[in-house]
């Protein structure tokens, strides 16, 4: 069953996932909020991200299930594609390097060691993360939502590599 206290995990978990630093200390600033509260959003928090389920993960549980399919939601469909472009320009990481295949066994030791040496192209992003996604989703919702924005993913990288190759 949902309850507020269901629906307040999940709106402060996702509205905090990106700074756990910052989110603990809001968190143990909440005198009024229960301590199970704050344990709940705090364990949604650091169990989140794509790396995290790499290395297994914890016991799923629905603000948890909630909230990772809320964010991947926007790493894929024409977000995630804008969002990935946006990123790896920042980070200066080649757009398409032929010579650098995609790591399609990718593991928790594996993605942390890439972010830290900034490696890789962007377009391997594609099949090394965003491409897993869809199959990731916890919920009903999403993994309906994510059908859609999966397809259009393979479809824009369908269209990228043929015009890298000069087909188009």
């Amino acid at each position: 069953p949902h309850t507020t206290t269901t629906y307040m995990v999940i709106v402060v978990a996702a509205l905090m996932q990106e700074s756990t630093p910052t989110a603990d200390e809001f968190l143990a600033a909440q005198a009024d909020v229960p301590d199970a509260t704050r344990e709940r959003v705090s364990k949604v928090i650091k169990n989140v991200g794509f790396k995290d389920e790499l290395k297994g993960g914890c016991e799923l549980f629905p603000e948890l299930a909630a909230v990772q399919d809320a964010d991947r939601m926007d790493a894929i469909g024409a977000i995630g594609i804008a969002r990935t472009f946006t990123f790896g320009g920042k980070k200066d990481r080649p757009l398409y390097d032929p010579e650098q295949p995609p790591e399609l066994e990718m593991t928790q030791e594996k993605y942390i060691a890439a972010a830290a040496k900034n490696t890789g192209s962007t377009i391997n992003h594609f099949p090394e993360k965003l491409l897993k996604l869809a199959a990731m989703m916890k919920t009903a919702t999403g993994k309906r939502m994510a059908q859609s924005r999966h397809g259009y993913m393979l479809e824009f990288l369908e269209r990228f590599d043929r015009e890298i190759k000069g087909e188009l």
